[in-house]
């Protein structure tokens, strides 16, 4: 093994990082390049790969990770295990350091040959999402991992936060909201909450309600309007901008043709 993961439970930030990521599986053969804002990883579920990168066509591909903004297509149609990372959280943070301002990195250089091909088990489509979110996250964790970081000071206001979070998540939570409640400043709550969290407040904000109108509707091969204003959304142009403004999709059609595993 090539990297070592350490990203699940036992670290130091309150919200376990993966919840900054969408993750899919697909079959889908791309006609056209399209762009992601997030860093898109890629790995291919028991056969190999091809992937258009600016004109450019890789063949024989494990596993890749494309560099935001960058134009590309998987150009076969073999089942695909997708991620889509948020930039301006930890692991977007590291992915920026693999890459080196480079448009895509080969995985075969970060995992080992048994991470590569065990990336889910046999009979992975007849599992549920529960089950599978296991594999989903140990991918995560071997290729953006952390050896050691700092633990955050212990603070009374993690417990209200986290409180805030938990009922109240949804598109019109302002940080002003939850300041006024813990007497912090705009700046004092912003840096303890990257410090805490791992990314900034409004972005937490974006991921947990895109994830949570996804993980209702991953069932039913449709986002309905009501779980959209449910987490705020005004209607679902909004969701459909909003989902777009992370991953370069639209929701509706990702959730019809691909699996979503969330």
């Amino acid at each position: 093994m090539k990297q070592k993961g350490n990203n699940g439970a036992d670290n130091d930030f309150i919200s376990p990082l993966w919840n900054y990521s969408l993750s899919y599986i697909s079959g889908v053969q791309e006609s056209e390049e399209n762009q992601c804002p997030g860093y898109k990883l890629i790995v291919g579920l028991g056969q190999n790969f091809e992937c258009k990168i600016d004109g450019q066509v890789l063949t024989g591909l494990r596993g890749l990770l494309i560099n935001r903004d960058v134009s590309h297509a998987i150009a076969s149609g073999v089942p695909v295990l997708i991620y889509i990372i948020e930039p301006d959280c930890l692991w977007g943070w590291q992915a920026g350091a693999l890459l080196e301002e480079n448009n895509f990195l080969d995985l075969n250089g970060v995992l080992d040959d048994d991470q590569l091909s065990n990336v889910l088990p046999p009979g992975y489509a007849t599992m549920a999402n529960t089950e599978l979110l296991t594999y989903v996250h140990a991918l995560l964790d071997a290729v953006f991992y952390v050896d050691h970081f700092p633990k955050g000071p212990d603070d009374e206001h993690i417990e209200k936060i986290s409180e805030i979070l938990d009922t109240s998540l949804n598109m019109q939570l302002t940080a002003a909201a939850i300041t006024s409640q813990l007497g912090l400043s705009p700046e004092r709550f912003e840096h303890f909450f990257i410090q805490r969290f791992s990314i900034p407040f409004t972005r937490y904000v974006l991921w947990g309600c895109i994830r949570g109108v996804l993980s209702t509707s991953v069932h039913r091969n449709d986002v309905p309007e009501e779980t959209i204003k449910q987490f705020g959304f005004r209607d679902s142009s909004h969701f459909s901008y909003c989902f777009e403004e992370v991953s370069g999709a639209d929701p509706f059609e990702l959730v019809r043709e691909c699996r979503v595993v969330i």
